[in-house]
C-alpha cells in the first residue's frame, strides 16, 4: 500500500472536518440496513465530536443547545414535517 498524508493548517482541517460531516451525513443516507445505518451514524458522530473538540466547544453545551432548540422549536418524534409557512 502506498500513500501521502499531509499536515493541515488549522482553518484547512476545519474545513476538511465540514467538508467530512457533509460525506458522513450523506452516507447514512445511502445506508439501507440497520447495522449499515449504525456504522454510518457513529462515523458522523465521530466527525461531530472532533469538529467540536477543535473549536473547543464543550459536548455539554451542544446538548443544552439542542434541548433548548427543542423546546423552542420543537423535535421528529412526532413525524410532523412542515410544509409551508407564511409570514
Amino acid at each position: 500500500n502506498e500513500y501521502q498524508v499531509t499536515t493541515l493548517s488549522d482553518s484547512d482541517y476545519l474545513k476538511a472536518l465540514k467538508n467530512k460531516l457533509i460525506e458522513e451525513a450523506k452516507e447514512v443516507t445511502q445506508a439501507e440496513s440497520k447495522e449499515d445505518i449504525t456504522k454510518e451514524i457513529a462515523d458522523l458522530y465521530e466527525v461531530i465530536a472532533t469538529l467540536a473538540e477543535a473549536l473547543d466547544i464543550n459536548p455539554e453545551a451542544i446538548n443544552t443547545m439542542q434541548e433548548e432548540r427543542r423546546e423552542a422549536r420543537g423535535g421528529f418524534k412526532e413525524k410532523l414535517m412542515l410544509l409551508w409557512t407564511k409570514v
